[in-house]
């Protein structure tokens, strides 16, 4: 799924930006949910930029590779199948945990510094934090009064 959030601009631009992000909402990218799976995401926006947290259960953190290109921010990461030795006389009779790849990406304007972009994978959750650019950022202008 791509979602697509507004940069801060006219309000006339927003009105085209929510538009992009309904459109990203509501059409998924088949390419990103065929035979994938997509992790559940928090995204925050703070006064300096954006914070993502992915929840990857059981990925091991050789496996996760997050890239940031042409605005776009991709999560990847697969887990296998674990590789026990079973009896030849077991069988599995049900399996509820997830095995195979993770697919996430998010469009993000030209407002993330993307050469400032970190990230810190912890207990199954991906944290990353996208600062903005330094033309993003809301300039606090004083006035003088008279």
């Amino acid at each position: 799924m791509t979602i697509t959030y507004p940069v801060r601009r006219s309000n006339f631009d927003m009105l085209n930006d929510f538009d992009n992000v309904l459109r990203g909402v509501f059409m998924p990218m088949e390419e990103q949910t065929r035979g994938n799976f997509v992790p559940a995401i928090d995204l925050r926006e703070t006064e300096n930029g954006y914070e993502v947290n992915a929840d990857l259960p059981g990925i091991d953190k050789d496996t996760l590779q997050v890239s940031f290109k042409d605005d776009v921010l991709t999560i990847e990461a697969g887990n296998e199948e674990e590789q026990t030795t079973r009896d030849e006389n077991q069988r599995l009779i049900h399996s509820e945990r997830r095995i195979g790849k993770y697919l996430r990406t998010l469009r993000f304007g030209k407002n993330v510094n993307a050469e400032a972009i970190s990230a810190n994978y912890r207990d199954g959750v991906l944290n990353l934090k996208l600062p903005f650019a330094e033309q993003a950022l809301v300039k606090k202008i004083s006035v003088a009064i008279d």
